[in-house]
């Protein structure tokens, strides 16, 4: 099933520092129809949401420098409610990594690498409602 809107495709900011993992979640949202753009860092990130209108954000959380976390953080700040939802795409696998993502920093999603197409597409549906 394809996520559609009726007025545009939905665009997705990838921040990833992997470059297989870039074109692995790139090929699947291409799948399915979704834009997306790719940065590899923190600071790429930051000026990526400055720039352009995003209506989801798929964040590694282990990144050199400034980690997605922190990326995360710094968004909601500076774009307040205007912030696109943000999916944890992360090697973290515990529930206890889970619940610390989505309770204490507030991200609106979390997937656990490797996940399947299905488990991608039902996380963004669920956030981009």
């Amino acid at each position: 099933m394809r996520v559609k809107s009726a007025r545009r495709p939905l665009r997705a900011l990838v921040v990833e520092d992997n470059a297989i993992n870039q074109r692995l979640l790139h090929d699947l949202l291409v799948l399915e129809k979704i834009q997306c753009v790719l940065v590899s860092s923190g600071p790429e990130a930051i000026e990526a949401i400055r720039q352009q209108h995003f209506d989801v954000v798929l964040m590694d959380l282990q990144m050199p420098g400034m980690d997605g976390l922190e990326v995360s953080r710094l968004m909601r700040e500076e774009l307040g409610e205007q912030c696109p939802p943000i999916i944890a795409v992360t090697a973290y696998a515990s529930e206890e990594d889970r619940q610390r993502c989505l309770q204490d920093y507030r991200l609106n999603g979390f997937l656990s690498k490797p996940f399947y197409r299905q488990q991608l597409m039902a996380e963004i549906r669920r956030v981009c409602r």
